[in-house]
């Protein structure tokens, strides 16, 4: 899988995030940081395309991605592209929560479970251009 831009536009804010079922685990609790201002970079493994876009539900419905600035979303190592019914794909999941949004999305960048990946220092103020496919520490 290659990186992609699903949503173009360019946008500079902190970086935050990991694993996404850990950061929807984090939901209403006081350890999921504050994404106002944030870049989000996730990635995940072994999660069907339905889990994942309940996952994000989870986010956005309890507010958490308010103010998040920028998606990028790493590898999903072995997850099926598809849904199982062939209704919806992963890229449709992250187009329809960027356009959600109105922010720029990367996908299939190598950060996750690959062996060459990024990296991305947590916290780091960075900006991202989506059609450029361009994510750089400031």
């Amino acid at each position: 899988v290659e990186a992609r831009a699903l949503r173009s536009g360019g946008a500079i804010g902190r970086l935050e995030g990991g694993n996404l079922a850990v950061f929807a685990g984090l939901v209403g609790t006081p350890y999921l940081p504050s994404l106002d201002g944030a870049l989000l970079v996730l990635e995940d493994v072994n999660e069907p395309v339905y889990r994942v876009d309940r996952m994000f539900a989870q986010l956005r419905l309890s507010g958490a991605l308010r103010g998040v600035r920028g998606i990028i979303f790493g590898q999903c190592t072995n997850c099926p592209e598809e849904s199982d019914d062939g209704a919806r794909g992963l890229d449709d999941v992250l187009l329809e929560l960027a356009t959600w949004l109105r922010v720029p999305c990367l996908a299939g960048v190598p950060v996750g479970h690959v062996p060459d990946q990024w990296t991305f220092p947590l916290g780091a103020i960075a900006e991202m251009d989506a059609e450029a496919m361009v994510v750089r520490v400031v």
